[in-house]
């Protein structure tokens, strides 16, 4: 009955150490897959921030490309309004200096024309001094 007795004791430790094994080999599975399973969620979630990174960057190269467009064509339309308003000013002064010409083409006429119609009430009232009067037109013409 001893022998049967240690070897129940014995055959209980057995068990127990193959449970106590069993135990540590589903302990260190389950801390395994726990580890991998945490793995896997910090590669997810480095995989989301870099797509995230990739993202900004792109909004970001787009932002500043529209951003220098839009200045460039700013520029331009600048350019284009200077460029433009010498040309009109360059025309205003052309058509000023074409008034200030006329104007006194205008005014030597007018004075031609008087200085005429002088000579002529003159020459009116003196009838020798029309032949030379009309003699000085002639010339003067």
């Amino acid at each position: 009955l001893e022998s049967f007795e240690t070897a129940v004791l014995y055959k209980d430790s057995l068990n127990r150490k193959e449970i106590e094994k069993t135990i540590a080999d589903l302990d260190k599975k389950y801390q395994t897959e726990k580890k991998e399973a945490e793995i896997t969620i910090l590669k997810k979630e480095n995989y989301i921030r870099e797509l995230s990174l990739a993202f900004i960057l792109v909004l970001l190269i787009v932002i500043v490309t529209a951003a220098i467009l839009i200045i460039r064509k700013q520029i331009k339309i600048r350019r284009t309004e200077e460029i433009l308003r010498e040309k009109l000013k360059k025309e205003l002064e052309y058509k000023k200096k074409e008034v200030l010409n006329l104007s006194t083409y205008v005014q030597q006429r007018i004075a031609f024309t008087t200085d005429i119609i002088t000579n002529l009430k003159r020459i009116k009232s003196n009838t020798e001094e029309v032949k030379d009067e009309i003699n000085k037109v002639i010339s003067f013409i």
